[in-house]
């Protein structure tokens, strides 16, 4: 019986750089992740489509590393500029992400067959509110998943790639699980306090904007 390639063999043999390059980026969207929206939406559409249209030309191809790589780039920029066109759709799909990675954290290590429907009911709805309340879902969104990216950066470099071992583990306290649950929502917190503080209009702006107009 023939299988495919194993995607994991086209990991960057330098895996510190990716996961520093994610840390750096976890670092802009979780501080300044609404005021560089449009930025965000374009990155995050890079992200995907690219990693879908690297991930069918290594199994079309057989993981030859150039396909992958070029697949990869103009996927990711074709997928970026689209859903940066379509802002809507990239709000919805932030919000989405952010939904889904909460309800997936929460549920983690549960083995009920609902909890894949709760993850993605919870996706959902997140990126329905995110259409509707798209400056408080959108500053939530980004502080929760850019805190994911450092966390887990700072995970992987401590204790390598089966730090995701860790949330099969009870939530208690002293356990792998509570301290990458417990340091995530502490960041996440200080990343959506710090942008509501910093995108706060400034009353003497507003005055001067108004004397302008009249």
């Amino acid at each position: 019986m023939t299988h495919g390639p194993d995607i994991s063999q086209y990991i960057p043999a330098n895996a510190n750089v990716t996961i520093g390059l994610a840390i750096a980026l976890g670092i802009l969207y979780c501080f300044l992740g609404y005021r560089a929206l449009k930025f965000v939406i374009f990155l995050t559409g890079f992200a995907l489509a690219g990693t879908v249209a690297c991930a069918i030309a290594a199994w079309a191809s057989q993981g030859n590393p150039l396909v992958c790589l070029i697949a990869g780039l103009v996927g990711g920029i074709l997928g970026a500029v689209a859903i940066l066109v379509l802002y809507k759709v990239g709000v919805f799909c932030l919000g989405l992400m952010a939904g889904a990675l909460i309800a997936q954290t929460v549920l983690a290590g549960r083995g009920d067959a609902w909890v894949v429907w709760a993850v993605i009911g919870a996706g959902g709805l997140g990126g329905l509110v995110a259409l509707v309340l798209e400056r408080p879902i959108m500053t939530l969104a980004t502080a929760a998943l850019g805190a994911w990216m450092i966390v887990s950066g700072a995970a992987f470099f401590y204790v390598g790639p089966g730090f995701f071992d860790g949330f099969d583990e009870p939530f208690v306290p002293g356990s792998r699980r509570f301290w990458l649950v417990t340091s995530w929502a502490a960041l996440a917190l200080t990343g959506l306090l710090f942008q509501f503080v910093s995108t706060k209009r400034h009353p003497t702006r507003v005055v001067v904007r108004e004397a302008k107009d009249v």
